[in-house]
């Protein structure tokens, strides 16, 4: 795996840190977990990675940005 979603933070982060080829991207946009998230210092040192925060509320109050997003989505979807 190259790009992975994270919804969930918390040990998750850990986990997938561990699995995720080298100069993998790790794109994290949600907290659902109750549980503290770490950055697996590590895990990103050896592997190269890269851990990106994401805001969902930056897309979904534009209007503009969110048809754009929906359009991706959907192209993407349709191919």
């Amino acid at each position: 795996m190259k790009v992975v979603f994270d919804p969930v933070g918390g040990p998750l982060l850990t986990e997938l840190a561990a699995v995720i080829a080298k100069y993998g991207r790790i794109v994290v946009y949600g907290a659902l977990s109750s549980e503290p998230t770490q950055i697996p210092a590590l895990s990103l040192l050896q592997n190269r990675l890269t851990i990106r925060g994401f805001y969902m509320v930056e897309v979904v109050s534009d209007d503009a940005r969110l048809a754009k997003a929906v359009a991706f989505i959907t192209d993407g979807i349709e191919h």
